[in-house]
């Protein structure tokens, strides 16, 4: 078993750059969600599904990408949070922030 010493280099993955970053979700009719990222580099479609579970899931993994995201942390958001009928804007630093905090309470 190996252990991590002081004189060993810690490497770590720079974070997503969240400051700027919109989740914008858009439904239609039927109650399908279309949810796009908006960043400086442009926008990205994440995901189209009638889950709000799903919504949840996908703006954690975007807000942390490369980390495990808990199903527990994925059912809290979608129970705390219910999208707007019609469409939302959310920025993806009051996502990840509010996971911050949820994890430290839990």
């Amino acid at each position: 078993m190996s252990t991590m010493t002081s004189a060993q280099p810690l490497t770590l993955r720079p974070p997503t750059q969240l400051a700027g970053r919109l989740f914008v979700g858009n439904a239609d009719d039927a109650g399908t969600w279309t949810l796009h990222v908006l960043s400086d580099a442009g926008s990205d479609t994440l995901l189209v599904t009638r889950e709000r579970r799903d919504l949840a899931e996908a703006m954690l993994r975007d807000a942390f990408p490369g980390h495990l995201i808990r199903a527990d942390l994925i059912d809290a958001l979608s129970r705390e949070w219910e999208p707007p009928d019609g469409g939302f804007v959310l920025p993806a630093d009051l996502v990840a922030g509010w996971a911050l905090r949820w994890a430290l309470d839990h």
